[in-house]
């Protein structure tokens, strides 16, 4: 006998009992009602205006991929075919088809881009190679006559030509080694011997020493500005030790090798 248990005293009673036999409580009668399955059937989505848009813009991608061939515009073409892909647009064919496209044009216009200005360079390192085999050399360019063991030379838009040298005895009863020059300044710009050119003598080797005196109240030109276009005698003094021959050599005012611009050598008998 199934039992059932009254809701107000607890009491058990017969599952058929309709009243308490304890408390007089009523019992409630219950229906059982059976589960009805229900098969659910799609119901059809309202338009949501998404059906064309990833088509649209599919097709606006293709068109910058193919009006710009890459570029930053092209990446704008990629935007859109990202866009175009998105889940809640239909028709994303186009958006792919603009996708690739985008990508294959970026990549065409990079190879293109690289191609061209690695012709500009050799076009402009052509034409700068061109210009400087055509272009006279300079003032400021270094050039020495033939070597005919005499001392002319041209710097600096200057020219230093040997002329003469002698022994005479200076202010302290010494002899004295006197070398001429001439001096002429071929440049646009003021210029003075001193700082143009140096020079130096030798006797076996060893450098002599500078002699410091008034020859025959010869003027010393050495260190006077000369305008373009105008030249001056000047001469250099040196110590000699003895007789033998002494090797003479010119260079600029401020050198940084040991190449001289010209030598020659001086008989002293």
């Amino acid at each position: 006998m199934n039992t059932k248990y009254c809701q107000t005293c607890g009491n058990p009673c017969n599952s058929t009992a309709n009243v308490c036999p304890r408390c007089g409580t009523r019992f409630q009668t219950f229906h059982m009602q059976a589960n009805l399955q229900y098969i659910a059937r799609p119901q059809p989505q309202p338009a949501n205006g998404f059906g064309i848009t990833g088509m649209v813009l599919g097709i606006i991608a293709v068109c910058f991929s193919c009006i710009t061939f890459g570029g930053s515009v092209g990446i704008i073409g990629l935007i859109f075919s990202a866009i175009g892909m998105r889940k809640k647009f239909k028709n994303k064919g186009t958006a792919i088809a603009g996708l690739v496209l985008n990508i294959v044009a970026i990549l065409i216009a990079g190879y293109l881009l690289t191609y061209f200005d690695n012709n500009n360079e050799n076009d402009s390192v052509q034409t700068n190679k061109t210009q400087s085999e055509n272009t006279p050399v300079p003032l400021t360019q270094t050039t020495t006559s033939s070597d005919d063991g005499i001392i002319d030379v041209e710097y600096d838009g200057c020219t230093l030509k040997y002329l003469r040298h002698e022994i005479k005895k200076n202010c302290a009863d010494e002899d004295c080694l006197v070398v001429y020059y001439q001096f002429a300044n071929n440049s646009d710009e003021t210029k003075s011997y001193l700082y143009t050119f140096s020079d130096e003598a030798f006797q076996h080797g060893v450098e002599l020493d500078e002699s410091y005196f008034l020859l025959d109240d010869a003027e010393d030109n050495r260190a006077k500005d000369i305008k373009p276009g105008a030249s001056v005698e000047v001469f250099s003094l040196f110590k000699p030790k003895d007789n033998s021959v002494v090797e003479l050599e010119v260079d600029e005012f401020i050198s940084f090798d040991s190449k001289k611009l010209d030598s020659m050598q001086l008989s002293l008998e």
